[in-house]
């Protein structure tokens, strides 16, 4: 049977039918390109940028223990140096509860390594640290071993941290990529579909037009 044998209502069935199968297409795309975007865009915000702060305000803190630390170790007023040790004290209790929360943000691979090296130089910076502490209490003059022992162990902790860091940005940045990309997609995708809907509309709105006026003139013209 031809097309143009079907009846007037199916054919005009057809090509209502056609239209919302399209339609419903375009949404549908539509919806699970948004819901992907949505869920890129979360997860830069629950996790990405969490860990990012996470691991800055850690480098902070031990940022600003050392430069307590090297001022204990050189100054010579009981009353400061108690302060000072007061201060770090409260620091590391906070740092260590900042460091485990680090830890289950971060992705098996280089992100962990770089967290077990940080973990392992802030360990051995602890080590010389409690060394020096004790010698001064004991009396004696730390200050050239401040600056030659224990500010090399303290950058060797901190320049990893930094690569952490960099890490993350790296990630931050190529999780936007991909949101970008997406997004692009989305927008070709929903262009190129709205385009065809356009086409196939004016064709079936030709077809059916041409269903309904052909068999009219062809009666008038008997």
């Amino acid at each position: 049977m031809r097309i143009k044998d079907l009846k007037l209502g199916i054919r005009l069935g057809v090509a209502f039918g056609l239209l919302l199968l399209i339609t419903i297409g375009i949404a549908a795309m539509g919806i699970a390109n948004i819901s992907a975007l949505q869920k890129s865009n979360e997860h830069i915000a629950t996790s990405e940028l969490k860990r990012q702060d996470l691991v800055q305000q850690w480098q902070t803190d031990i940022q600003m223990n050392w430069l307590r630390t090297e001022a204990l170790l050189k100054a010579n007023d009981a009353q400061y140096t108690a302060k000072l040790k007061k201060d770090m004290s409260a620091v590391v209790e906070v740092q260590s509860k900042r460091m485990d929360e680090v830890r289950n943000y971060l992705l098996p691979g280089k992100e962990k390594d770089l967290y077990d090296q940080a973990i392992a130089a802030r360990d051995n910076y602890r080590v010389k640290r409690t060394e020096l502490v004790k010698a001064k209490e004991a009396g004696q003059d730390v200050a050239a071993q401040t600056d030659a022992d224990l500010a090399p162990v303290f950058n060797q902790c901190s320049g990893v941290l930094q690569q952490l860091t960099q890490t993350l940005d790296e990630g931050v940045n190529a999780t936007l990529k991909e949101t970008t990309s997406q997004a692009q997609n989305s927008m070709l995708w929903v262009g190129s579909s709205t385009v065809l809907a356009i086409v196939v509309g004016l064709f079936l709105a030709y077809w059916t037009t041409h269903s309904i006026t052909l068999p009219v003139q062809q009666a008038v013209n008997a």
